[in-house]
C-alpha cells in the first residue's frame, strides 16, 4: 500500500530501526501497523491506485 505523508512522523520499524518521514513523502509497505496507526493519527493519506505502466519496448525482441 503507498501512503503520502500529510505530517511528518517518526516510526520505529521493529521498534529499533527509525525512519523519519517528511511531508510529501510517498511510503510503499505493507507494515499494518505503521499503515493503521499514520491513518488513525492523521499524518497520511492512502494513495489511490494508480493504473498499471505499460512495459517499454523489449528492444531484443526486434
Amino acid at each position: 500500500m503507498q501512503l503520502k505523508v500529510k505530517k511528518a512522523f517518526k516510526w520505529a520499524h521493529r521498534h529499533v530501526d527509525v525512519q523519519e518521514f517528511e511531508v510529501g513523502d510517498v511510503i510503499d509497505t505493507e507494515d499494518e501497523d505503521l499503515i493503521r496507526v499514520a491513518t488513525d493519527e492523521g499524518w497520511v493519506s492512502k494513495v489511490k491506485d494508480a493504473p498499471p505502466a505499460i512495459p517499454a519496448a523489449d528492444p531484443a525482441a526486434e
